[in-house]
């Protein structure tokens, strides 16, 4: 018998607050400044030292020319002499001057190919160890096709845990936060870096936040960026509290369901002092608005299901695992016109108090200025 997908119901309102989200973006700001101040410094360092060492080569270069001019000079005195004393013609002499002048450009000629050749090779073994990194952080679990569950398992030794599949009709009714129905931030809070911020109306131990921005770049290229840093940009719908974007790639994802070429099921582990672990459905669309315009769309939105609370609760989960039941993300591009996108990012989640909810929201900011350097990477350096 299908099992359909239980919601509870949100946990009574204890305690309200409002999340005081300008002191998180001042000490971003701050903390962001202190980085760019501390970049700027080492720029300059760089520059001089990048100065010193051309002006350096330049002297080196002009005393080999110099070198060689004289070393040239001597070669063509000896065959001069060598042609008085072996009787050779001015044709002769000026044929070995030819020779000599040759093979000396041959020989600088072999010695910058050699120097290419091991440039490629260089090229060659950087390819091939991003390759076998990303087919690392990429092994994904085979899609099963029936109904029964099998055991997950991470990299780093990480506890396993047993899946149970979802159903069809389970899926179907899992909201998604790419529906116009859905609930949006209302209240506008904010400008920061040109992203206009909304806040939800304050509720006990949620966090919800929208950001939107125009950004001045074609959809195919913001989308074509998007596509190929999938597993950078993906959002993360719950972090420890002591975590940081430095960490990103000790994150484990797997994808445990192929529903259709548009909707996954896939599974997050952060590893810690304690493993954070959450299982969600990904979602993309596309949409052709009036005008021929087009609108891209990814949501993701944490699931769980009677059965796989049912295995978690049994005992065979480790006890230094901490799963997250609750939270979404969306991010839309929506083409204004052939050189503008509009974009809109989304986040909301369980937080257990007004300091975590600040570090939250302060991690999504954090999330959304690193998407925009990925993705716009040019603009972010006007």
């Amino acid at each position: 018998m299908t099992n359909v997908l239980k919601i509870n119901s949100p946990p009574p309102v204890t305690k309200e607050f409002k999340v005081d989200l300008k002191s998180s973006i001042k000490r971003f700001l701050e903390k962001r400044a202190q980085k760019l101040k501390k970049h700027r410094t080492n720029m300059v360092e760089f520059r001089l030292k990048k100065k010193e060492q051309l002006s350096t080569l330049q002297n080196q270069h002009r005393h080999l020319e110099r070198t060689m001019k004289k070393c040239l000079r001597i070669i063509q005195n000896d065959v001069l002499v060598g042609s008085t004393l072996f009787g050779m013609t001015s044709h002769d002499t000026m044929r070995l001057r030819e020779v000599v002048v040759e093979k000396e450009a041959l020989r600088l000629q072999n010695i910058a190919l050699r120097k290419k050749i091991e440039n490629h090779e260089t090229f060659r073994e950087v390819l091939r160890s991003v390759s076998q990194l990303k087919d690392d952080k990429e092994k994904f679990m085979p899609v099963h096709q029936n109904d029964e569950g099998w055991w997950v398992h991470f990299p780093n030794n990480a506890p396993s845990f047993y899946f149970n599949p979802f159903s069809a009709k389970q899926i179907g009714a899992t909201s998604n936060p790419l529906d116009c129905k859905f609930p949006v931030s209302q209240q506008a809070i904010g400008n920061f870096l040109g992203w206009e911020i909304y806040q939800a109306l304050p509720e006990a131990h949620s966090a919800h936040v929208r950001f939107t921005k125009s950004v001045r770049c074609s959809l195919d290229t913001a989308y074509k960026v998007a596509a190929m840093r999938e597993q950078d940009l993906r959002p993360l719908l719950r972090t420890p509290e002591d975590w940081s974007l430095t960490k990103r790639s000790e994150i484990s994802t797997q994808i445990l369901q192929k529903i259709d070429a548009d909707t996954r099921v896939m599974v997050h582990n952060i590893s810690g002092q304690t493993q954070l672990r959450y299982v969600f459905l990904a979602r993309t669309a596309q949409w052709k608005l009036a005008g021929g315009r087009r609108k891209m769309g990814l949501s993701m939105i944490i699931v769980d299901s009677e059965e796989n609370m049912l295995s978690r609760d049994s005992g065979w989960q480790q006890q230094d695992v901490e799963w997250i039941t609750d939270g979404w993300a969306l991010c839309t591009m929506t083409e204004a016109d052939n050189n503008t996108v509009d974009v809109v990012y989304e986040q909301s989640g369980s937080c257990q108090n007004e300091s975590h909810a600040r570090l939250l929201m302060t991690q999504w900011i954090q999330f959304i200025v690193r998407w925009e350097q990925i993705v716009f990477p040019t603009l972010t350096l006007l």
